[in-house]
């Protein structure tokens, strides 16, 4: 990722190999883990024909966003979603048979973004969404780079797909749905922000490095559920 002091030294090198040289100072730096974290979040969840997410702050020009999301098939898929200056793009997408869906969006600000996200749909049954910013400086093309796919109905743990990003700068989230709630989750293997935890129906998680995830997820009941994992580069 191009993250660099804010100070450029004007120095030569010394040719000393055993001291730091004005141009390692200079050269960009490599971040992972948690330098991939959003700089801001927002979630939430409605029963009509239309959600809307409000940041706290217009995200700024330069950053990507990015919205994870959760409906039950009756509702169908997402048919639109509306930001100002904000060209919203769909990733990824798990479907449960007729059950439940999970979505990866992408959005590319074209100018000064508004706060407010409004996804539409169909139906009028429960949809969940949690979207964040990622400022500039994150170095992302925004291109899928690895995913795996999981889903299922039963009383005992199962495990989600497992992935390895190709990139230690890629920016990698995982999304889970169930129709009726009450899915405790495990977090995700090593540093990791929380999009959204809630144990009913969605909880997204995302991470960068190129590490992956495989979690357990523990069903209390027999509901349907899915997961999606995606690595974005």
């Amino acid at each position: 990722m191009p993250i660099r002091h804010a100070f450029i030294s004007p120095k030569i090198d010394t040719g000393d190999a055993t001291l730091l040289q004005p141009s390692h100072w200079a050269a960009d730096h490599i971040v992972t883990g948690s330098g991939m974290a959003p700089a801001q979040l927002v979630g939430t969840s409605v029963n009509s024909t239309s959600l809307v997410l409000t940041f706290g702050s217009s995200p700024s020009s330069t950053s990507m966003l990015f919205m994870g999301t959760s409906q039950l098939a009756a509702t169908g898929t997402i048919s639109s979603v509306v930001q100002t200056n904000v060209t919203w793009t769909k990733l990824h997408t798990n479907s449960q048979g007729t059950s439940i869906t999970v979505e990866l969006w992408r959005g590319v600000p074209t100018g000064a973004p508004g706060t407010t996200i409004t996804l539409s749909w169909t139906g009028t049954l429960n949809t969940y969404a949690a979207a964040g910013e990622w400022l500039t400086g994150h170095g992302l093309a925004g291109t899928v780079d690895k995913f795996a796919n999981a889903g299922g109905a039963a009383a005992t743990s199962q495990m989600t797909g497992f992935i390895k990003p190709s990139s230690a700068g890629a920016l990698t989230f995982a999304i889970y749905g169930c129709v009726n709630g009450t899915i405790p989750l495990r977090a995700p293997l090593g540093p990791f922000n929380a999009m959204s935890a809630s144990v009913f129906a969605l909880s997204a998680y995302c991470w960068g490095g190129a590490h992956g995830l495989m979690s357990g997820v523990a069903l209390q009941t027999s509901s349907i559920w899915a997961n999606a994992i995606v690595s974005i580069i």
